[in-house]
This record gives structure tokens, sequence and C-alpha cells, in this order.
């Protein structure tokens, strides 16, 4: 993807994680190739970290980005709306309601834990030897 597809795929996204369209955010994700989705979500979090800063009160995403045998990728995908001043779990606890966006497919992360399983103990064979 080139900057400017990076973008308009960022600029979508952001809108439908705000609709809180969790099911149509991961199925657009599932569509792109792990540097895209990196690329994406890093654009995501630039765009909405400069809405934030003109409106406070919009949501925060979130994700994480581990490094495994796969290589770095995108997991754990979540948007964060401030809880109302009447609830009173945010005056004791986290300040926020967290809702998945996406996560990555669970055959997705067995193979990347079964890869650096794997790569592990052949480094430790190999250290032994």
């Amino acid at each position: 993807m080139d900057k400017t597809e990076i973008h308009d795929r960022a600029e979508g996204l952001l809108n439908l994680a705000r609709e809180g369209a969790s099911e149509a955010f991961s199925a657009h994700l599932n569509h792109m190739s792990r540097e895209d989705q990196l690329a994406v979500l890093q654009e995501i979090d630039k765009q909405n970290a400069r809405d934030r800063a003109t409106d406070p009160s919009l949501a925060v995403i979130t994700f994480d980005t581990p490094t495994d045998a796969c290589g770095k990728h995108v997991d754990n995908v979540q948007i964060l709306r401030e809880k109302d001043w009447l609830d009173p779990s945010g005056w004791f606890g986290d300040k926020y309601d967290a809702t998945k966006l996406y996560e990555l497919p669970a055959d997705d992360k067995m193979v990347c834990q079964t890869a650096t399983a794997i790569q592990s103990r052949s480094r430790q064979l190999q250290a032994s030897h």
C-alpha cells in the first residue's frame, strides 16, 4: 500500500471504530497483510491523537504490536470510551470502557506461538552442542 491508500484506509477504519462497528473493522483488517495492518494502525493512532488534541472527548484507540517468529504484527485492538460520570465504577477503577475491535485470529496466534517455540528450542539445542 502507498501512503495515500494507508491514510484513506486508516480514516475509514477510524470511522468504523468510532461507530463501534467491530465486525466490519475486523473484517477489513483480516483482508490486509500484516505489514499493511501495522501501517494502517499506526496511521489510525496518528489521526486519532490529532483529533483528540482538538476534541478530548473522542475515544482512545489502543493496540499491541507483539514481535514473534511471524514478525511484528497487530493484536488486541480496542476502543476505549470514557465512562459516564454517573457510573461509580469509573470513580474507583478504570475510567474507560473497552470494546475489542480486532484480535489476531486464533489460528494465526497458534502458528506464531508454535514457530516461536520451535525457534527457541532450536537455539537451545544448538547452544548445548
